[in-house]
């Protein structure tokens, strides 16, 4: 779910920003926006805005959009007006096709976030930490033109491998879970996308899936007789094809446990309507809850 991180100081930075009265839990837990928030504090503006490689890509037409996202919440309790540290970490990787060259290109990132000692607070405390993978792509050229293999200019193909697991993997049955029912539920609710699900990228923002599909978990763990008064707080989803304004959707899903802490959680997909049954899902979903 984590990869591990690399080392190389030079892609090293730490950033900090406010938490938003909305990012907070009742019992003072975030939510998951501000963990993908923390990208932009301690990679983004210290490090890939002034990029000569980011800017090069840029110009090019070529834009990092996510295709995998790991991400957990961590213990603390936070209140309002405190601010939250992230230290990041990314590296430019690609996929080999076998032949010295590339099959796909990747901008990854790693950040961990924590809120340092106050007045208020005795020693720093854990908010969370994420993984995020961005496949380079060039979004508005014509599809055979979008795939990048290279680094514009006269850059040398990253040294760093990388291979992004399978999409469908992330419907397995982990060894320390059990299945709360034996396949995956339709979800009751189809979903029709509109404006205000998209982005500037012109599709449907990848932060949308995760409190949609929240919320048909905790309608299927209420019929099948178990708690809702939980945090979603251990997210990953992998993204294999977007949705667009005036598209629609269902949700399937299926409800596990995980016996030795009694958590609750679900995976499941997001596919076409108008595909039928047989459509190949978009976005595959893995998402965990705590107990209040």
């Amino acid at each position: 779910m984590f990869p591990p991180a690399p080392s190389p100081d030079v892609q090293r930075a730490t950033g900090t920003y406010p938490i938003r009265f909305e990012d907070l839990s009742q019992d003072g837990r975030v939510h998951l926006e501000p963990i993908v928030a923390s990208i932009d504090a301690a990679i983004w503006r210290p490090m890939l805005g002034k990029s000569a490689v980011s800017h090069a890509l840029h110009a090019d037409g070529v834009r990092p959009v996510f295709t995998r996202l790991a991400l957990e919440v961590g213990p603390a309790r936070l209140t309002l007006g405190e601010v939250l540290t992230a230290e990041g970490v990314y590296e430019i990787a690609h996929e080999p096709d076998g032949q010295g060259g590339a099959k796909r290109m990747f901008l990854n990132m790693w950040t961990t976030i924590g809120v340092e000692p106050s007045k208020h607070r005795a020693e720093r405390a854990s908010v969370g930490r994420l993984f995020a993978e961005h496949q380079l792509t060039r979004p508005h050229a014509p599809p055979g033109e979008r795939r990048v293999v290279k680094l514009p200019g006269n850059e040398p193909l990253p040294r760093a491998e990388y291979v992004s697991p399978r999409h469908e993997s992330l419907l397995d049955l982990a060894a320390d879970r059990e299945w709360l029912e034996p396949q995956l539920h339709e979800d009751a609710m189809p979903i029709r996308f509109g404006l205000s699900h998209t982005d500037i990228n012109q599709h449907v923002n990848s932060l949308v899936y995760p409190r949609l599909f929240g919320d048909a978990a905790l309608r299927r763990f209420d019929s099948l007789g178990a708690p809702t008064r939980t945090l979603a707080c251990r997210l990953c989803i992998a993204f294999r094809k977007p949705f667009f304004a005036g598209d629609a959707s269902r949700i399937a899903l299926r409800a596990y446990r995980e016996p030795a802490s009694g958590e609750l959680g679900a995976v499941g997909t997001f596919a076409s309507v108008e595909g039928g049954e047989a459509a190949r899902p978009h976005v595959y979903v893995d998402l965990r809850f705590s107990r209040g």
